[in-house]
């Protein structure tokens, strides 16, 4: 139990925040990555416009879907792989996961800030079986707006039907155990892991 929670914590600490890119992402490539592709077979990784750019085999990097991302699938190859990337030595884990969040995040150039316009209705959250349009800032509409939905709400792990700290906890315990359910699978990979959990808790920021 000691154990889970000082996981718990190390996790929650790394993925609160969304990922930056040039602190946490350029720094990947810059030690692993650009000694060959400053521009190899047209791909340079030497900066964000670079990456976006992609190469001679066209986009390296499909927002919001790593598991599409060519950047991603050569770095998850068996080290057997002719194709794998590094070439040198694998990433490690917490560095492959990093990029994996970061471009389901959206592979943003930097950390957005709260979107002052968007409205009410543009976002919406289900509490108590009510459905309540709110928006990413400071206000949020206090009428409801509908029911929820009879399909159960995506992270709601204790069927509060309110996404809080409390399914963090129990997607964690669940990701560290090995178990599965379809309300933990945020991402709909058929695997329960931390990026299941980034995205939990980006929704509850949200």
């Amino acid at each position: 139990m000691k154990l889970q929670t000082i996981l718990l914590l190390v996790l929650l600490d790394s993925v609160v925040a969304l990922v930056d890119y040039d602190s946490q992402i350029q720094p990947i490539f810059d030690d692993r990555c650009i000694t060959c592709h400053g521009n190899a077979a047209g791909l340079n990784l030497a900066s964000y416009n670079n990456v976006m750019d992609g190469g001679n085999s066209g986009d390296v990097v499909v927002p919001g879907d790593h598991s599409s991302s060519a950047l991603f699938i050569r770095i998850t190859l068996p080290s057997s792989s002719d194709e794998d990337m590094p070439p040198q030595g694998s990433l490690s884990q917490f560095e492959i996961d990093l990029i994996a969040q970061w471009i389901d995040e959206g592979a943003l150039p930097n950390v957005p800030d709260c979107d002052p316009t968007l409205g009410c209705g543009q976002a919406e959250t289900c509490c108590n079986g009510f459905l309540y349009p709110t928006t990413c800032c400071e206000t949020n509409c206090d009428e409801p707006i509908g029911e929820c939905g009879d399909d159960a709400l995506a992270g709601d792990l204790n069927d509060d039907g309110i996404l809080n700290i409390l399914d963090v906890v129990l997607m964690v315990n669940m990701a560290l155990d090995g178990g599965y359910e379809d309300a933990a699978d945020m991402n709909g990979d058929g695997v329960i892991n931390i990026l299941d959990i980034v995205t939990l808790i980006n929704t509850i920021l949200n």
